[in-house]
């Protein structure tokens, strides 16, 4: 029993002499650090500023985990219908980017890539378009370039013949669209932006506002 007992005081005097070896190392990796930062956003929350890519409005709100689902469904949950009795779903998120100033986006896929995002900084979302990694910014002068382009761009997709027919645009019904899009035209804008998920809706909706525009107006 003896030995035992020697070998237990042993290994008790080594333990002893190692903790203040590892408590040393784990401060010098900045264990410190580490923890608080993975427990910050649990008590505090961490503010994030979301706009939906690429003309959407900022919406600020706090999060209190690092949870791509959660965050959606914050995102969501402050977002206006696209048209009565036409909510919104987590799911309809496709895409989130963080930013990194000035121009400069990172997908986020996975929960670990919320943990990258600090506090007060800005989150892109998309239901449709793929966010680009670059080139992405908020200057207003940029962003009045982009509410114009995306919108054009939309429409000449939708004129081209990869798309299906039910959505498809005529050459005549594109060049109009197109013309009023350079105008900055916002019947049509609103028409992209509650509508460009659905494309056989924005070619209904859009046929209806040029045919009303071309009619003679009625006598009063």
């Amino acid at each position: 029993k003896m030995p035992s007992l020697w070998w237990s005081v042993v290994g008790v005097g080594a333990a002893a002499k190692a903790i203040p070896i590892i408590e040393g190392s784990w401060r010098y990796i900045g264990g410190g650090a580490i923890v608080f930062q993975a427990i910050k956003t649990y008590i505090f929350g961490k503010l994030v500023r979301t706009i939906e890519y690429p003309d959407g409005d900022m919406i600020s709100f706090t999060i209190r985990s690092n949870n791509l689902s959660r965050l959606k469904y914050e995102i969501i949950k402050r977002q206006p219908p696209l048209y009565p009795g036409a909510d919104l779903l987590a799911t309809d998120i496709k895409y989130i980017a963080r930013w990194t100033p000035p121009h400069f986006t990172e997908a986020c896929t996975k929960n670990r890539d919320l943990k990258l995002i600090p506090d007060n900084s800005v989150v892109f979302w998309s239901r449709v378009e793929e966010i680009p990694r670059r080139h992405v910014t908020l200057d207003l002068r940029d962003k009045e370039l982009a509410r114009v382009d995306m919108p054009i761009k939309y429409v000449t997709r939708l004129g081209s013949k990869l798309t299906d027919d039910s959505a498809r645009l005529n050459a005549s019904e594109t060049d109009q669209l197109i013309d009023l899009l350079v105008e900055k035209d916002e019947s049509v804008m609103t028409l992209y932006r509650n509508f460009h998920q659905q494309p056989e809706l924005f070619k209904r909706y859009s046929l209806r506002l040029l045919s009303r525009r071309q009619s003679p107006p009625k006598p009063s």
